[in-house]
């Protein structure tokens, strides 16, 4: 209205559109038209959400309750039809939830206090706490504890139920107990000659259940550290065969590592 641009166009309905009402809340958009229904839209965005079906001729008029719960439509079959926008209209529920470890053991405490409904409320919560599609506890209650068979990485599935029947799920892994070390692994060229630099990448590398921190490179095998990086470089002078190693350190402080063999030959050598 501020600038008279026009919105959007909203199309659906095969004849003439004879009333039509926005919600109390400005949310929704209800027309009646003379093809014998009643469509809902969006009013944000123009998407028709619902089309009610029940006059048997033109629908002359549209009009909702003032708390927006129920609409009302008359037509030229004679009829007025009450609606239930409780029931057409509902938004589902948002699920969401937390954990905490034990320091010690494989008992967990998860709370889904932050899921919600943001059109009524949540009446399950339902758990599978290793989302086999097997739901191991159903409660009404947001928060539960859990003792695991054994330390890991498990993958926990919480679903909830919203007072209108409508679901929505979240899943989080799940770390307990002792701290997975990470994985070494690196590429090295396959022809390394003296005296030009060979690249050699730890990219491969991964922590089950966090981060890698640290690469720390060893190119004699002499156990000093030679160099510290994800990617590095390094010239070899003399031929031979060299004992490389990584090494690399997770978030907790773990580490692992890997040693591989490799050749070097001088510049101008073939390789068979």
């Amino acid at each position: 209205v501020a600038t008279g641009e026009l919105l959007r166009t909203l199309e659906g309905h095969t004849d003439l559109v004879l009333s039509v009402a926005f919600s109390p809340d400005g949310r929704y958009l209800a027309s009646g038209s003379r093809d014998d229904t009643v469509r809902l839209w969006d009013a944000a965005t123009g998407e028709l959400l619902y089309t009610l079906e029940g006059h048997t001729d033109g629908v002359e008029s549209v009009a909702f309750s003032p708390d927006g719960r129920y609409l009302a439509s008359g037509s030229d079959d004679g009829t007025v039809l009450l609606w239930d926008m409780e029931f057409a209209i509902n938004l589902p529920p948002v699920a969401r939830f937390t954990f905490r470890a034990s320091p010690t053991g494989t008992e967990v405490w998860f709370d889904a206090s932050e899921s919600h409904d943001p059109d009524g409320g949540i009446t399950r919560y339902e758990w599978d706490f290793y989302s086999d599609g097997e739901y191991d506890a159903s409660l009404v209650d947001p928060v539960i504890g859990y003792v695991f068979p054994s330390p890991g990485i498990w993958e926990v599935t919480l679903r909830v139920t919203d007072d209108r029947g409508d679901m929505a799920t979240a899943s989080q892994r799940v770390t307990i107990g002792d701290n997975l070390p990470p994985v070494a692994e690196f590429t090295a060229p396959e022809a390394i000659r003296t005296n030009v630099e060979a690249e050699f990448d730890a990219s491969a590398s991964y922590d089950p259940d966090g981060e890698i921190v640290r690469y720390q490179w060893d190119f004699d095998g002499d156990g000093v550290v030679d160099a510290e990086g994800l990617k590095v470089t390094w010239t070899f002078s003399e031929e031979g065969i060299y004992k490389v190693t990584l090494i690399v350190t997770d978030n907790e402080g773990a580490t692992s590592r890997k040693e591989v063999e490799v050749m070097v030959k001088v510049l101008g050598w073939r390789w068979e």
